[in-house]
């Protein structure tokens, strides 16, 4: 049990600190948030992750601009959209019901 919140504890502080890089697509950033989201946060439901991958993947941008507008996109129309357009990029890693 210990050597799992290691684990959590990980990536917890390494999703804190997750910024986009120069040359990484917004795909791959989505995909990598995506799969810290899923080990720190397993134990909730999907629309508890799915917004909790919204807040760190916007918060990763670094534009201000694009920041907002996301955030009206996906978070204050449907969270779930976040989910549809992971989705249609990459079905595995869509959240399960």
């Amino acid at each position: 049990m210990y050597g799992g919140n290691v684990v959590v504890q990980k990536y917890s502080d390494l999703l804190e600190q997750r910024v986009k890089q120069p040359n990484e697509s917004m795909l791959d950033l989505a995909i990598d948030i995506r799969k810290m989201v899923e080990v720190i946060y397993a134990d909730c439901d999907s629309y508890v992750r799915e917004n909790m991958a919204i807040n760190y993947f916007v918060r990763s941008l670094p534009s201000i601009h694009i920041t907002h507008s996301l955030y009206r996109f996906f978070y204050y129309t449907n969270p779930l959209r976040f989910n549809k357009f992971l989705k249609s990029h990459h079905p595995v890693l869509s959240y399960r019901k």
